[in-house]
Parts: C-alpha cells; sequence; structure tokens
C-alpha cells in the first residue's frame, strides 16, 4: 500500500486496517494513499497512487460529484466504476480538506447493505481522529503555518491565527542549543528533497523558556512538486530534562566514586605493604602497624 501523505499513528492505522476501500486524494482527484482494500476494488495490480479517480469513472459522473465535494466539503452518492470490460456499482462518501488539498474517499460496492450515508459517517469519524490525536500537527504551505489540529495549539496554548503569526518569528535551536539554520528545519528538508523526515529533534525559543519537540516532517506533491508538508509533533521537554538531571546525577556519581577510590587507595597501600613487610618476615610484629 503506498503510504499516507502523514504519519499520524492513530490516523493510519485507521486507515490501513479498515475493511472498507479508503483512498486519499488531491483537488483533481488524484490518488494520493490507497489502502488494500481499495487497491483490490480497482484491480489495481501496479498500485493506484498517481492515477485520476476520472479514468475510472464516466467524466460527467466525476466532474459533477467532485464539484459538489469541493463547494460544500461533503458528497456521496453512487459510481459505476470501469475495470477494464467489466462494470462495478459502487456508493461512494467524501470529506473534503482532511488536511489542505487533501481529500478522503470511502467506497463499496452497492451490493453491501451499508448505505452511502454509512459510509458519510465512518469517513467523518476518520477525519475525528485526525482532529483528536494526542500528537501536534502543523501543515506548513512554505514558510507559512495554514493549518493545525487541536492538539497543536494546546501545546503551544495559541490559537491558529496567533501560532501562525508567531511561529515565523520563534527562534529555533538545534540540540546542542545552537540556532538552527532555516533551511535545516525538518519541514524545509521535507519540501527541498521531496523526502519524509523522521525523529528530527529541535527546541523552540519563546516566551523566555524552550520547547523541545520531536518531529516528523512528510511531504505532500501534487503533479509531482511538494506544495505543502505535515509535520507530526510531540513535546519532548519534560522527557528532555529528565535525561539532563539524570546525566548530571550520573556526573556526580563518577565524581564521588573517583574521590571516594583515590581517599581509600592510599591507606589501604600503606596497610598491604605492612602485611606483605609480616609475610616476608615471618613475624606478627609489623601487623599492629598494618592494624
Amino acid at each position: 500500500m503506498a503510504a499516507a501523505p502523514f504519519d499520524d499513528e492513530l490516523f493510519r492505522d485507521a486507515f490501513e486496517g479498515a475493511l472498507d476501500p479508503l483512498l486519499l486524494v488531491d483537488a483533481d482527484g488524484q490518488c494520493l494513499a490507497a489502502n488494500d482494500p481499495a487497491e483490490a476494488l480497482f484491480d489495481a495490480i501496479d498500485g493506484l497512487e498517481g492515477r485520476l479517480m476520472g479514468s475510472f469513472l464516466s467524466e460527467a459522473a466525476f466532474d459533477a460529484s467532485w464539484e459538489t465535494l469541493l463547494d460544500t466539503g461533503r458528497a456521496s452518492g453512487h459510481w459505476d466504476v470501469r475495470l477494464d470490460e467489466e462494470r462495478r456499482t459502487c456508493e461512494f462518501a467524501a470529506i473534503a480538506g482532511l488536511t489542505p488539498g487533501v481529500h478522503l474517499l470511502a467506497l463499496r460496492e452497492a451490493a453491501s447493505d451499508e448505505s452511502s450515508s454509512d459510509l458519510l459517517q465512518y469517513a467523518e469519524a476518520l477525519a475525528g481522529v485526525f482532529e483528536t490525536s494526542p500528537y501536534g500537527v502543523l501543515v506548513f504551505d512554505g514558510e507559512t503555518v495554514v493549518a493545525q489540529n487541536r492538539h497543536a495549539g494546546r501545546v503551544f496554548d495559541l490559537d491558529e491565527e496567533a501560532l501562525t503569526e508567531a511561529y515565523a518569528d520563534w527562534e529555533l535551536l538545534d540540540t546542542d542549543g545552537n540556532t538552527m539554520p532555516a533551511d535545516a528545519r525538518p519541514d524545509r528538508v521535507a519540501a527541498e528533497t521531496g523526502s519524509s523526515v523522521f525523529d528530527s529533534t529541535y527546541g523552540i525559543a519563546h516566551d523566555g523558556h524552550t520547547q523541545w519537540l520531536s518531529v516528523d516532517a512528510l511531504p505532500v506533491s501534487e503533479e509531482g512538486e511538494v506544495t505543502r508538508v505535515i509535520t507530526v509533533f510531540e513535546d519532548v521537554t519534560d522527557s528532555r530534562e529528565r535525561d539532563r538531571l539524570s546525566a548530571m546525577q550520573n556526573d556526580r556519581l563518577e565524581e564521588y566514586s573517583a574521590t571516594v577510590s583515590h581517599d581509600l587507595r592510599s591507606p589501604m597501600s600503606v596497610a598491604i605493604g605492612w602485611i606483605d613487610i609480616a609475610i616476608a618476615d615471618d613475624s606478627t610484629d609489623d601487623l599492629d602497624k598494618a592494624k
């Protein structure tokens, strides 16, 4: 299966584990990702990624449905899907703007007892999983934060408008505490290379303190060009501070151990010397000195 264009764990598990065919598509109806049931429905041996949904449907049916989706944010109904010489009637439900420019499409063969309204509710539930994820999500369009999920606002204690304005002015730090060059930011790297960046850690200096994040950055492409980058992050400030204090404690213990070892070494060496003399002389006269 093609990888989903973001790495939110809850959403990915729901997307990949769904029994119904699910696709993520861009504004033109081009498939960005498909789960296994979707690949099976379309008999897409070479994969669905990069293919236009309109190529499986009549142009009029697709255009009408997609216009409704982009205008209202929701669409549902029936499609006659062309598969070589075979046609299958499918119910579909679509949710627009799961993230900017990325839409969720759910399908089911019409023989199923489930209705398209059920599919629409299911798609809405998946969108809810994304929104209520325990991980923060920021969507970048070039330099600008254009969207965030609820948890991102909680992490920074800022609403979407305030975060969009503030992020551009914050100083970003690398793991050594040095100012991070702008082109080293995970979202910039993902946008420049077109490849995902995983487990990148950086600090954000704002409001008199530094907040540390562990970040995955995933590019979303349209027609081969990266148009936005989705970053999924976790606040690791507390765990980083615990690691710092633990390292300090270990350094102090090592220093104490070295001091104690040195203080004990000298008198022990003297005592051992007197014992060696007593053994060599076959006498106990020097044992009191050792004691």
